[in-house]
């Protein structure tokens, strides 16, 4: 009896571990997302007409800028994130403000950023020996796969929606 309440004891800690690192992720993702919009409105006031250096094709850039996320915030454990979505707000500001629907590409990027905060916290929380990272690597593939898939449709869409001029 004394072994299952053990047991039920680490389940229960897996769990408030899991909910910390979701905690933590959604919050960076938010104030990276809050810093993307931050990145677009100081463009616009101080008047800064950076042009977006890509191949082109939307569906392989934005594919590239999720993929970039996505290994970024793996690598720097989430903590570099805000300051990526406010230097891709900066960027990608003059290919916003002329067709407002490129906003959308911001769900692809949170998805990307979210799915690399959860693997860095969970290898972190593996490393620690809290954590095993086994059991979550299906859904973080799953939550990349989702970003990527996000990125190539709204790339392919754009080119057959109109302009959109909202801001």
């Amino acid at each position: 009896m004394f072994e299952t309440e053990t047991r039920e004891a680490m389940e229960g800690k897996k769990l408030n571990i899991i909910r910390s690192i979701k905690a933590t992720s959604l919050i960076l993702v938010i104030t990276s997302s809050i810093l993307f919009f931050v990145g677009i409105v100081a463009a616009y006031y101080f008047g800064l007409n950076e042009s977006f250096l890509g191949t082109g094709n939307l569906i392989l850039d934005f594919t590239a800028i999720t993929i970039a996320v996505f290994f970024l915030s793996v690598f720097f454990n989430g903590y570099l994130s805000p300051l990526v979505f406010l230097g891709l707000g900066i960027k990608l500001s003059s290919l916003i403000l002329d067709n407002n629907f490129l906003l959308m590409f911001l769900v692809p990027l949170a998805f990307a950023s979210y799915a690399g905060l959860s693997s860095a916290m969970a290898v972190k929380e593996a490393v620690s020996g809290k954590l095993d990272f086994f059991p979550l690597k299906k859904k973080i593939f799953i939550r990349y796969a989702v970003a990527i898939i996000l990125s190539v449709f709204v790339g392919a869409v754009i080119p057959f929606i109109g302009e959109i001029k909202i801001l």
